[in-house]
C-alpha cells in the first residue's frame, strides 16, 4: 500500500512525458520525423499525430506514416499521386456515379474524386483521423470533407458493409498498413467477396498496395486473392511505390474504351467527355490524354493471371500479407518489382490488347518520356529500346537520358536521331533545349546556331 501511494505521489510530482519521439518513429525511418505538432490525440484504435514542416502536413497513426497534405499555395508533393485511387475507377467506368472509399487518411485521394461522381461514402475506423482533417481544413486549398457529395461513416469497413444493402459503382480500398489490427482483415478474400457483393454490375473494386510492403510471394498473393473473387484484374503503377489493382466482373480494356467515340458526328471520345467534366482532377495528375493512362498500365488481365494465379490466397484464417509484410521493411530482401513485371509489359508486348486495339495506338516515344518523368527508369528505357524505327528509338533514348541527368548520353542519342531524321522537330528541340540560354545570348557554337535556325 505504501508503495502504491508513493508511486501516485511521484506521478503527481513528476508526470510522465508524452511519448512524442515514439510517435515520430516508424520502420520506414531511421530517426524521428521532424516537424511542428499541429494535432495529437489518442483515439479508440490509434494515436493520431499531425506534423507540419515547410508548408506540408504529415499524418501518422501509432507512428506509421498515413498521408501527406499540402498547405494552401504549396506545390504538390509525391503523395498527390494517391489521387489516382479516386480517378482510376472513373477512367475504368466513366459512368461511375457512386463510390465507397475505405479509409480517409489525409483526404488526398478523396480530394481527387472526379466531379462526375455524385455520391461518395467514406468509411473511417478512427474518429480522430476525421478530427485531424477538420483541424487543418482552413489551411488547405480544398477541404474534401466540406464536399456536399461526401458522407463519413465512422465504423470498421467490413462492419459497415455488413450493416448495409447499398451498392456502389466503385469501391476504393486504401486501408492502413496490412499488418495493423484495424486494417489486416481488409486485404483478405473475405473482404473482397464482401466488397464484390456491394458493387453494381460492371462495378470496379480498386485495391491499393505499396510496393515497399511486398516481395514477389506477397505481391502474387494480393493478385491471386482478387482473382479468386473477380474474373478480371489489372495492375496500374503510376509511380514506383504505388500499386493499384483494378478488379471487376466485366472486362477492363480501359484505354480502348476511353478511345471509343461518343458519336460519329462529333468525333468526341469517352475520354474527351470525361476530361470536359473533370478536367481539374485529371490534369492534377498530368492526365491529358489516353496515352497518360496507358503509361500507368503495368499488367493487363492476362498478365495478372499469368503472374498471380495459383499463388496462395490471403484469407482471414491465413493472412500471409499481415504476417509477412512487416519483414519486408525490416529485412534487406532484394526485390525488384520492375524485373518481375518486365516480361509481361503491355506497352512492349506487341501481342498485348493495348497494342492490338483498333481505337488506341501507344505512342512509345511519349510513353518512354512520361515513364522517365515518373522516375520509372528501367521501364522507360525498356520502352525506348522497343521502338522499331531507329530515329524514334534514339529520340526516346535521348529523352530518357536527359531526364535522368545523363547529359552526354542524351546529346549523343539525340544527335543520332537527327542524323537519321533531320526534319524531326521534337528531336531538334530536345537536342537544343540545354543550349537555349547560350543561343539567346549569341554565345552558342556556330553549328548549334545553324541547327536552331531550322526551327524558325
Amino acid at each position: 500500500m505504501v508503495g502504491v501511494l508513493t508511486g501516485i505521489v511521484l506521478l503527481g510530482a513528476v508526470p510522465p512525458q508524452w511519448p512524442e519521439t515514439i510517435l515520430r518513429m516508424s520502420p520506414f525511418l531511421s530517426e524521428p520525423q521532424e516537424g511542428h505538432v499541429v494535432f495529437c490525440k489518442a483515439g479508440r484504435s490509434s494515436t493520431v499525430l499531425l506534423l507540419e514542416r515547410e508548408g506540408y502536413y504529415t499524418m501518422r497513426t501509432n507512428g506509421l506514416p498515413e498521408a501527406g497534405i499540402a498547405r494552401r499555395g504549396s506545390p504538390p508533393g509525391d503523395w498527390e499521386a494517391h489521387r489516382w485511387l479516386a480517378v482510376l475507377p472513373v477512367l475504368a467506368r466513366p459512368q461511375t456515379e457512386s463510390m465507397l472509399m475505405v479509409g480517409l487518411g489525409g483526404g488526398t485521394a478523396l480530394a481527387g474524386t472526379p466531379q462526375t461522381v455524385r455520391r461518395i461514402d467514406v468509411v473511417e475506423l478512427e474518429p480522430e483521423v476525421v478530427t485531424a482533417n477538420r483541424a487543418i481544413a482552413k489551411q488547405r486549398d480544398y477541404d474534401p470533407l466540406a464536399d456536399p457529395r461526401v458522407r463519413v461513416i465512422l465504423n470498421d469497413a467490413r462492419s459497415a458493409l455488413m450493416l448495409s444493402t447499398k451498392r456502389y459503382d466503385a469501391i476504393v480500398s486504401q486501408p492502413s498498413h496490412p499488418w495493423t489490427a484495424g486494417a489486416s482483415h481488409l486485404y483478405t478474400r473475405e473482404f473482397a467477396e464482401l466488397a464484390q457483393a456491394h458493387l453494381n454490375p460492371g462495378g470496379v473494386f480498386l485495391q491499393w498496395m505499396n510496393s515497399s510492403l511486398v516481395d514477389e510471394t506477397l505481391f502474387r498473393s494480393v493478385g491471386a486473392t482478387l482473382l479468386d473473387v473477380f474474373p478480371h484484374v489489372r495492375l496500374y503503377r503510376p509511380n514506383p511505390e504505388i500499386l493499384l489493382f483494378v478488379a471487376s466482373d466485366q472486362p477492363l480494356p480501359i484505354e480502348h474504351n476511353l478511345s471509343e467515340p461518343t458519336s460519329e458526328e462529333s468525333g468526341e471520345t469517352l475520354f474527351d467527355a470525361l476530361m470536359a467534366a473533370s478536367r481539374h482532377e485529371l490534369q492534377w495528375l498530368g492526365i491529358n490524354s489516353v496515352q497518360d493512362v496507358a503509361a500507368a498500365l503495368a499488367l493487363e488481365e492476362k498478365g495478372v493471371a499469368r503472374l498471380c494465379r495459383g499463388a496462395p490466397v490471403n484469407t482471414d484464417n491465413d493472412n500471409r500479407l499481415a504476417l509477412w509484410s512487416p519483414r519486408r521493411l525490416l529485412t534487406a530482401a532484394d526485390f525488384d518489382i520492375d524485373e518481375l513485371l518486365a516480361p509481361l509489359d503491355p506497352i512492349v508486348d506487341s501481342a498485348s490488347r493495348l497494342n492490338s486495339s483498333p481505337l488506341f495506338r501507344p505512342n512509345r516515344v511519349y510513353l518512354a518520356r512520361r515513364l522517365a518523368n515518373r522516375h520509372l527508369w528501367a521501364r522507360a528505357e525498356r520502352v525506348a529500346q522497343s521502338i522499331s524505327d531507329p530515329a524514334s528509338r534514339w529520340l526516346a533514348v535521348g529523352l530518357v537520358a536527359a531526364k535522368r541527368g545523363e547529359a552526354d548520353q542524351a546529346r549523343r542519342a539525340l544527335l543520332e536521331s537527327l542524323t537519321l531524321d533531320s526534319d524531326n522537330p521534337n528531336a531538334l528541340f530536345a537536342y537544343l533545349e540545354p543550349m537555349l540560354i547560350p543561343l539567346a545570348r549569341g554565345q552558342a557554337d556556330p553549328a548549334v546556331t545553324q541547327l536552331a535556325s531550322s526551327l524558325r
